[in-house]
């Protein structure tokens, strides 16, 4: 009951853009592929994502329809525990034959199945599997509600880090430098 309190008090109303995204007839999602040098550290991007990405309500927010306003739909917190959005599959990746193959099968794999909406609407998968271009990927699925492919390529932008100088970021606050 308190945290039903607690949720009420502090919903928020989503933009006329993602009610159109999260209205029956709309399904959109972005998906984008990342591929890295290395090998994935699925802790340490658990551990980037609860130090910024949690920190931005929409993301650690579930979209519910509210009867008490017509059936518009609203932001709710939620608790949000990012391992449960970080998916590490248990693959047998020395039985896989063409790796470029299986990332283009499991991007859309991914992009045609429907999002949980009962929990944040994002995901992150982590693939350890060597490719012509890539020794590791990262595939994230984003609900089109939480905002546009800008946004979100900005936000991924800022939560980059060097891996030899974690503290470096990548944002680049144009007030004052561009």
């Amino acid at each position: 009951m308190a945290r039903e309190k607690q949720e009420t008090l502090t919903e928020e109303p989503l933009s006329p853009v993602s009610q159109l995204f999260v209205s029956p007839c709309v399904y959109s999602i972005i998906v984008f592929t990342l591929g890295f040098k290395t090998r994935c550290n699925s802790t340490a991007i658990v551990e980037g994502i609860n130090n910024t990405w949690i920190k931005l309500p929409r993301l650690s927010s579930k979209v519910v329809m509210d009867d008490k306003k017509y059936g518009k739909a609203v932001w709710v917190p939620v608790s949000t525990r990012v391992e449960d959005d970080v998916v590490v599959p248990d693959l047998d990746y020395s039985n896989i034959e063409n790796p470029d193959e299986f990332i283009e099968d499991y991007t859309s794999h991914l992009a045609n199945n429907p999002m949980d909406v009962s929990r944040p609407l994002w995901e992150f998968h982590v693939l350890n599997i060597k490719t012509s271009n890539a020794e590791s990927f990262g595939i994230g699925k984003f609900h089109h509600s939480l905002g546009d492919g800008m946004s979100l390529m900005s936000l991924l932008y800022a939560s980059s880090r060097k891996t030899s100088d974690p503290r470096f970021s990548y944002y680049c606050d144009y007030k004052k430098t561009c």
